[in-house]
């Protein structure tokens, strides 16, 4: 290798450490900015003692309804169809234990306090496509559940809120 050779490679060893020292100085920065303006974006309390609590904004913050159903007398009534070969458990939480839903079958789940939520989740581990289809009469929310085909759309569970909007997980 003749000198000037070695005096480009050393310059260009430099000019990578220096780049590379820079590109971690400047995460230093834009991490805490990051984190500083979506802490901005979230509720922060005092409690008495003066320890700083935060409050993470509720689901609707975050999602929008997959459905809306109009509560009647602040109960709804719901129309779980299973449309997969497979056997279904499903659980209204708080309310009943785990129960199973055959392939090819219905159920209606009927005068649910809102604001429920209901976990559903196929006997053999498959993947669970939910749609919550919007209200026909009043009160009934109609849920078809099919078999999954890509893993970022499985659903587990479903919550229906006071205000009638309905979310999935």
């Amino acid at each position: 290798m003749t000198k000037s050779q070695h005096s480009i490679k050393n310059n260009f060893v430099r000019f990578g450490a220096i780049s590379g020292s820079l590109l971690i100085g400047l995460t230093s920065f834009v991490i805490p900015i990051s984190l500083a303006q979506s802490a901005q974006a979230q509720q922060v309390h005092k409690s008495n003692n003066d320890n700083l609590f935060v409050i993470p904004p509720m689901p609707e913050g975050l999602q929008t309804p997959s459905a809306t159903v109009v509560p009647v007398n602040g109960k709804v009534n719901v129309k779980l169809t299973n449309k997969t070969n497979a056997a279904l458990t499903y659980e209204v939480i708080g309310h009943t234990n785990q129960r199973t839903l055959l392939g090819k079958s219905t159920v209606t789940l009927k005068n649910l306090p809102v604001s429920v939520a209901i976990s559903f989740r196929r006997r053999d581990k498959g993947l669970l496509t939910v749609k919550p289809q919007g209200e026909t009469t009043p009160g009934l929310l109609e849920v078809k559940l099919d078999e999954g085909t890509y893993f970022g759309n499985d659903k587990i569970a479903m919550r229906v809120e006071t205000t009638g909007d309905v979310f999935l997980n």
